[in-house]
């Protein structure tokens, strides 16, 4: 692991964005500074950012000066609301798209003040500050966010005159603990110890109060602490009694002045502050608003247990009670699901899964731009449907045993995932595995497939992904997949929607460690629509074959609705030439496997694309075949060259000629070997190519000069004189 520093003290934010980022803020692009120095725009992009474009990166920490914050004091025109939010959001966006490998945790550091209390520049400078530090709480997770994976340690507290000025903390250990435990909980998913401030759930109204409520798990043990602070002159101020005199909370009618609520009112409960002694002008109707923290300089602050602060909010609060209307939201009609009817699954699901690409560096905004782009390009017209999160997007269990989706990752839920989904007329799912840790160490499945089930069903999931690992597992392989059965065929009782369940993994042969029908494969069709046949696929030619090849002695398992599983595919991704990504998907479609591709969706290339969108050679994969024999075969093979093919169920055959050799070579499809009479007449199609190459061919068909593994996909029908 390696730190990379490129820092300038005192800059900009405008001066670390590329042009790109700076013209996707729109309206404020205009205002950007124009120059040569390191204030001005995308100077210090170019020179100290740009040139670790090719970087692999875990994470970002933003200790930016916060230099923008003069704009209130420098501009003639109010410093204008959205300014650096916007510059922010924009920024980050473009270091991650840049990067190309997902979204990586992003942390500002949001600092201490900026001057003394009692400094001429202290009230114009804390009113840009106040800007800054609402732009850079909006870069948290909350739900349907701009920015996930992200944390901030909140400095308010720390402030303290040093040989740097006001904004240099003395206490830099504390800053960096801060820190540490925001990046273990974002970019490592740690959730102990505590990482975070109380954080703020919801906001409540009474007659003549208001209620602040704190997610509990962050606000235990809530307290008001003095803050110390410097004087002009460098003296220190004790400030015994600066939460008796100034509290940190306020609260207006909108568009009226605001009112300091009084030590005696401010009442701290279990995870919440009530606000009282607000009296009768709250019965006007009109909105609310409460801020806290809300100087630059702040002298009194609220911890938790753990004295992490709360940083700095301002937050409107509606005429009606806020959980009236949670409540009366809750009611409304879910968005329904309309991708295709309803009923059980018949062809191989196509779709995504994130693994294969993003591993564990996936988040709900990274999701949605996946659905998006199937969505609105060519994969939907070509039939896949499935978006599925792969291992990693859950934390913990709650109390009362239900899983967890990382707060960090997913704040908007898998629910709204779903339902967003559904809303573009594709299907979601997500991973679970069997034992009682995932294969990364997440929470498993073990003695809570009943409950999983059932909040799958919840959340309106398509499809579970099974996997086989780890910690403490049932003793029989199967008793998982049982169960999950059992909550899913309830589910679909009740909805009439499938949950498509896939699981790891049924290769059992007559012996140990060999692959065939026998063991699991004669019951796993009853548990499972899908089954993986073999280890993982790397993005290797190596590993290609040796899937499709174990997965091909499970063939007369696999029908209509059940289906051996090769694993995900590489076409797009590193390591395999375009020659033998046409064959990987050659294959996995004669075999009549599930086609969920495994690469970059959002940026695919037009040869990804055509590969995997092939409408003829897709066809192949999801034809249900003769009298319901799915998957195709091998027929004939040399030591460097095989014959695969598949009966359709028109009474046309699918052939691939696959070369395994290092060099181009002849390969004939002879009519007796895979399925013609030899006096039959042919129509001999191309589907890469998408054309006819001959017809009424008799006997066999050579295709010439393949390519070192290269496949020619072909497709036979008999010709019509």
């Amino acid at each position: 692991m390696a730190l990379i520093q490129s820092a300038w003290g005192g800059t900009r934010v405008e001066a670390w964005m590329s042009p790109r980022a700076i013209a996707q803020t729109g309206q404020y692009a205009s205002q950007v500074p124009q120059g040569a120095n390191q204030n001005d725009a995308s100077w210090l992009y170019n020179g100290m950012v740009a040139p670790w474009d090719k970087f692999a990166v875990r994470a970002a920490i933003w200790y930016q000066g916060e230099a923008n914050a003069d704009q209130f004091e420098s501009k003639p025109t109010p410093f204008q609301v959205g300014y650096y939010s916007a510059m922010l959001q924009a920024m980050v966006a473009d270091w991650r798209e840049r990067k190309g490998i997902g979204d990586f945790a992003f942390f500002p550091m949001q600092l201490p003040p900026s001057m003394a209390p009692n400094s001429p520049y202290a009230t114009q400078m804390g009113k840009g500050r106040m800007q800054i530090r609402l732009a850079e709480a909006e870069i948290l997770p909350h739900i349907n966010g701009r920015t996930d994976i992200s944390g901030m340690a909140v400095g308010i507290d720390m402030g303290g005159k040093s040989a740097w000025g006001y904004d240099h903390p003395p206490n830099k250990n504390e800053m960096g603990r801060r820190m540490a435990l925001q990046v273990s909980h974002a970019a490592y998913a740690d959730q102990t110890p505590l990482w975070t401030g109380p954080v703020v759930d919801m906001i409540t109204r009474g007659d003549a109060s208001v209620t602040v409520h704190f997610t509990a798990a962050t606000a235990q043990n809530l307290t008001l602490k003095d803050v110390r602070s410097v004087n002009p002159d460098g003296t220190k101020n004790d400030c015994t009694l600066c939460c008796a005199k100034a509290p940190p909370f306020e609260v207006r009618i909108e568009g009226q002045n605001w009112t300091l609520v009084s030590a005696a009112d401010t009442i701290l409960r279990n995870a919440s502050v009530t606000l009282e002694g607000l009296g009768t002008s709250l019965k006007s109707g009109e909105a609310l608003e409460v801020r806290y923290a809300w100087r630059d300089f702040v002298e009194c602050v609220l911890y938790n247990g753990d004295m992490l602060p709360l940083g700095p909010f301002l937050e409107s609060i509606p005429a009606v009670n806020l959980i009236q209307s949670i409540q009366e939201s809750a009611k409304a009609t879910v968005v329904p699901f309309s991708s295709g009817g309803e009923g059980r699954i018949v062809s191989p699901p196509m779709g995504f899964n994130s693994w294969n690409f993003y591993h564990c560096n996936i988040d709900e905004n990274t999701v949605k731009a996946v659905i998006d782009a199937i969505a609105e390009g060519p994969l939907k017209a070509a039939g896949y449907e499935y978006v599925n999160i792969d291992d990693c997007w859950q934390v913990e269990r709650f109390p009362n045993g239900t899983i967890q989706p990382d707060p960090v990752r997913f704040p908007s839920g898998m629910k709204a995932l779903s339902d967003y989904a559904h809303s573009k007329s594709l299907k979601f799912g997500v991973y679970t595995a069997q034992g009682s840790e995932t294969c990364q160490s997440r929470p498993g499945a073990f003695d809570h497939e009943a409950l999983d089930g059932a909040t799958y069903c919840e959340w309106g999931l398509d499809y579970l992904k099974n996997d086989n690992c780890m910690g403490q597992m049932h003793p029989q392989a199967n008793t998982s997949w049982i169960r999950f059965k059992a909550a899913f065929d309830k589910c679909f009782n009740e909805t009439h929607r499938e949950i498509v369940t896939s699981v790891e993994y049924c290769k059992a042969g007559s012996k140990p460690g060999t692959y065939g029908p026998a063991g699991c494969g004669e019951w796993v069709g009853g548990v499972a629509n899908l089954w993986r046949t073999t280890r993982d696929v790397l993005n290797t030619w190596e590993s290609v074959m040796s899937n499709i090849h174990n997965n091909n002695a499970m063939a007369n398992i696999a029908r209509p609705g059940h289906f051996n599983d090769p694993d995900m595919l590489q076409v797009g991704n590193v390591g395999l030439t375009v020659i033998e990504q046409y064959s990987h998907m050659s294959l996995w479609c004669i075999a009549g496997a599930p086609l969920l591709a495994g690469t970059d969706i959002i940026h695919a290339s037009n040869t990804t694309l055509d590969i995997l969108a092939n409408p003829e050679v897709t066809a192949i994969d999801q034809d249900l075949g003769l009298n319901g024999a799915i998957q195709g075969i091998i027929v004939s093979n040399t030591s460097t060259t095989e014959v695969w093919r598949k009966l359709l169920a028109n009474g046309d055959i699918a052939v691939a000629l696959l070369n395994l050799g290092d060099t181009a070579a002849d390969i004939t499809a002879v009519w007796k070997d895979i399925g013609f009479h030899q006096d039959a007449a042919v129509t001999v199609r191309d589907l890469w190519k998408r054309q006819d190459l001959q017809k009424g061919v008799h006997a066999k068909f050579t295709a010439e000069k393949v390519p070192s593994h290269g496949t020619v996909m072909l497709r036979l029908s008999p010709h019509e004189q």
